[in-house]
């Protein structure tokens, strides 16, 4: 028999259909076929036992008001505002430099990114100029290495350890935006292939809704 929802109550999860014989027939949200979330006046098809309630129902998408509803969670407002890339990368290792927990657009991931390689590449910009500069005699058996290049790669090797726990920080959060373990960030692990998984992982739009490790972070 077909009908329409009259009246559902979530917190019972119980409602009223009225027939096309007339009849009002009570239900159970158990009794829908498929997971769905009962609207009033969404049509049905269903079957009834006898004694006055519906079994079997299976909702039919007849109308605009009777369409399935889809059930991805609705997208909702972002709890954060926009820092700018070198607002990120600043907040990566001061507030949140240890922060596993979270989610990190793609924006706040990348603006980390950006700026650590532009750090890492000036600190490497004294290296060279440091191996340039230095000399080294075969003759007299003499060596003259320039500071700068025990500046460079003690700089380097500094700015690389102290950023260890921020870069895998920003890493679980950016995996925890697109709805992904942080556990993944394992991958790195495999040689070669495990890297691009997780490169191509980095370049996905987080979710616009709530998952299952927060709110959005994006506007």
């Amino acid at each position: 028999m077909r009908g329409e929802i009259l009246h559902y109550d979530d917190s019972t999860a119980t409602g009223l259909i009225t027939g096309e014989d007339g009849n009002r027939y009570g239900f159970a949200l158990s009794a829908f076929r498929r997971p769905v979330t009962p609207l009033q006046g969404m049509v049905v098809d269903f079957i009834t036992d006898g004694a006055g309630a519906a079994h079997e129902i299976y909702p039919i998408a007849t109308s605009a008001k009777a369409a399935v509803p889809q059930f991805r969670p609705a997208p909702v407002a972002a709890i954060e505002p926009d820092l700018g890339l070198f607002g990120y990368f600043l907040r990566a290792f001061t507030g949140y430099y240890a922060n596993f927990s979270g989610r990190a657009r793609r924006k706040e991931y990348w603006g980390f990114v950006l700026f650590y390689c532009l750090v890492f590449f000036l600190f490497g910009i004294l290296v060279v100029i440091g191996a340039v500069s230095s000399h080294i005699s075969k003759d007299a058996g003499q060596t003259s290495i320039s500071p700068l290049l025990f500046t460079g790669i003690g700089l380097m090797t500094v700015f690389s350890l102290v950023l260890i726990i921020p870069n895998l920080a920003i890493t679980v959060r950016r995996l925890h935006d697109i709805g992904q373990s942080g556990w993944l960030l394992l991958l790195h692990l495999l040689p070669g292939i495990g890297g691009l998984i997780l490169f191509v992982m980095m370049l996905i739009e987080g979710d616009r809704y709530t998952n299952a490790y927060g709110p959005p972070v994006k506007r």
